[in-house]
């Protein structure tokens, strides 16, 4: 049961990573581009468009990730709160790693680019944002291994999870109130 339960921890952290690739809010305000003006001039508030920008992630990235999740704990043969907590895990994450992307973007725009290519694989933001999240999923997954093997891989992912919860409660406030004013102004 223990070496189950190590792979519990091993199954989320892949997750995590697998879904760390797919990196749709870190240059989703440089596409915008000279065309920002109109996401600008729209009768809705700085923060509803940076929601948006942060749902379409979530919608293109969550959903195949539940579903992958669910097959995954499907076939590991884990009991239902084991099975739920690797459905969770990467869901918070996916939440942070979009409010990080999108944070990275608003801090160091490109509005001036002449092909979009450069935008999406050619910024450093897209990189740190993509890297960040590997370190991030990389990091827990060796401090476990490392540090707290005397811990259950259930109680350390939960610990993870509210730690990852509370990373993206912040982001999230900070886009909220200074993201937005940053979107406000470009």
């Amino acid at each position: 049961m223990k070496q189950k339960l190590g792979r519990l921890t091993a199954l989320a952290l892949c997750l995590c990573l697998l879904a760390s690739s797919n990196d749709i809010t870190a240059p989703s305000v440089s596409l915008e581009g000279k065309s920002l003006w109109i996401a600008q001039s729209l009768p809705i508030a700085p923060w509803q468009a940076l929601r948006a920008k942060l749902r379409m992630h979530l919608l293109i990235t969550e959903l195949p990730l539940v579903v992958c999740a669910v097959c995954v704990a499907a076939v590991s043969g884990l009991d239902f709160l084991h099975a739920a907590l690797l459905v969770v895990v990467p869901m918070v994450y996916v939440v942070l790693s979009a409010a990080f992307g999108l944070t990275m973007d608003l801090k160091r725009p490109n509005l001036t680019w002449t092909n979009e290519i450069t935008v999406i694989k050619q910024r450093l933001t897209v990189l740190l944002a993509m890297l960040g999240g590997w370190v991030y999923a990389v990091v827990i997954g060796l401090l476990y291994l490392l540090v707290l093997p005397s811990w259950s891989a259930a109680w350390y992912l939960l610990a993870c999870t509210v730690l990852t919860a509370l990373l993206t409660a912040l982001l999230l406030r900070w886009l909220r109130t200074r993201g937005a004013a940053i979107f406000a102004a470009l």
